[in-house]
């Protein structure tokens, strides 16, 4: 949060689908990165925010002129619906924005690197129904995953959710080509192919 917590006259928050499609608990940083940083740029904007599971936009304002029409020009530029809010909701979001737990673009990479520890273990559940997988192949296996899948959405398009699961996958099978004997990378391909979002019935 701010160093000096601003007049809450100067800021205004957005109810905004930026969740994250693989960990419903948290926010997209890939999605969310250059809307944040998009508005920052915005002359009057001091900071945006997000708050941790991705449903409220917070931007604070470099003065009193808040121009709340320029944030949701932004957001719809990405193709992101935004909402104002009014009354009892603003006033939540006001003690949750006081309360701490909200990001700055900068801050996004924290949001992907746990988005991709719970696809890793996603994709390690799936692979251990399907083939024998000793602890520590297993727990070697996640890392590389992990790593791989927090590169790629450091770098995964923002606003095509086809080219995103491609690249995600990609990454993915390249973590494990050269690490995997071929039954077992098969077993991973067959997983991967399933997609990084949960399915019915998992976490």
């Amino acid at each position: 949060m701010s160093d000096s917590l601003p007049a809450m006259s100067r800021i205004s928050f957005f109810r905004v689908p930026l969740v994250c499609e693989a960990a419903s608990h948290i926010g997209c940083g890939t999605r969310a990165r250059p809307v944040l940083a998009e508005l920052e740029r915005e002359p009057g904007v001091r900071e945006a925010w997000l708050s941790r599971d991705g449903t409220v936009l917070g931007v604070v304002w470099a003065d009193e002129a808040c121009d709340p029409e320029r944030v949701l020009s932004t957001l719809r530029r990405h193709g992101v619906a935004g909402l104002e809010l009014k009354g009892p909701e603003y006033q939540r979001s006001c003690d949750s924005f006081a309360a701490g737990g909200w990001y700055r673009p900068m801050q996004m990479q924290d949001l992907s690197a746990e988005e991709a520890r719970v696809i890793a273990a996603r994709l390690i559940r799936r692979l251990e129904q399907d083939i024998s997988v000793s602890a520590s192949a297993a727990g070697r296996l996640a890392e590389r995953l992990e790593d791989a899948c927090a590169r790629a959405l450091a770098a995964a398009s923002p606003t095509c959710p086809s080219t995103r699961r491609e690249q995600i996958a990609t990454a993915l099978l390249d973590a494990g080509r050269d690490f995997l004997d071929p039954v077992t990378f098969k077993a991973l391909a067959a997983v991967v192919s399933l997609g990084h979002r949960p399915l019915p019935g998992e976490s």
